[in-house]
């Protein structure tokens, strides 16, 4: 059973099955999760089972955009005027840099470091050394302050950038930002998919919504790439992969299924 920080806010709960688990099993934490208020999904086991799975290449690719030299308030600017709840910096910030590095040295960066055009970052560690992590520590990438009993975000905190290099600032749309985050989270879902990490894309849709706060008005990574059209998102994948690389390179599913002019089905 995979609870999501904060527990007690986060209305999502993975329930990860394996080819020895049971039905009884599975029924019996679904039941569970039911009478604490959750929003069950079942997935099959796998490194970040699906919502992390889907979470990662995200805020990798926001990493290296900081890299890059793209401005922090830009990049969360850009995903929140999109309709994120939170910018992939911040949610950084939000769940802990030390959690961050933990996730990304353990079987997630195993399942991605090896992929043709994948590009790891490796600044969180050098901050989590320097003792940045995040909001509970009252800084990371942003400076956090007390008031009235509840920490709030403050300003960036320019002092990241020197475990970033201290790239020169790059200016570039918000659209290629979001484009970019949004699209490698999207292909990795669709990849989730055809591993059957996920049976169904309705899973992947309430898991991507309840899990990672994905776009709330799309309705789910699936329902967005529904919504937008496949052949489109099929066509700015292959722009950006003509620029940065194979990380950007379609899943075989979704080519099939935008050469055919088809959607995703989902389940209502």
């Amino acid at each position: 059973m995979h609870y999501f920080s904060p527990v007690t806010k986060m209305p999502l709960l993975e329930i990860i099955k394996t080819s020895k688990t049971s039905n009884q099993a599975i029924a019996t934490c679904y039941e569970i999760g039911k009478r604490q208020g959750k929003t069950c999904i079942v997935v099959n086991d796998a490194p970040g089972f699906y919502v992390n799975r889907i979470l990662c290449p995200y805020l990798l690719e926001a990493l290296i955009l900081i890299e890059e030299g793209v401005r922090i308030e830009q990049i969360d600017r850009a995903l929140k005027n999109l309709g994120m709840p939170v910018g992939p910096v911040a949610l950084i910030d939000e769940v802990g840099i030390d959690v961050g590095v933990h996730v990304m040295s353990g079987n997630m960066r195993d399942l991605i470091k090896d992929r043709d055009g994948i590009k790891l970052n490796y600044s969180m560690p050098k901050m989590l050394e320097a003792g940045l992590e995040g909001r509970k520590s009252k800084k990371g990438f942003y400076h956090y302050v007390s008031k009235k009993g509840k920490v709030k975000k403050g300003k960036v905190n320019e002092g990241v950038y020197q475990y970033f290099d201290s790239p020169n600032i790059k200016k570039i749309s918000d659209k290629e930002i979001t484009e970019r985050c949004i699209l490698i989270l999207l292909n990795e879902a669709v990849w989730a998919l055809e591993e059957g990490i996920i049976e169904n894309v309705t899973d992947g849709d309430i898991g991507g919504v309840f899990g990672i706060g994905f776009l709330p008005w799309s309705g789910g990574p699936f329902s967005y790439m529904n919504q937008m059209g496949l052949s489109n998102i099929l066509d700015r994948m292959k722009y950006y992969q003509n620029l940065y690389g194979n990380k950007f390179e379609p899943r075989p599913m979704l080519v099939k299924m935008a050469e055919k002019n088809e959607k995703f089905e989902l389940f209502t």
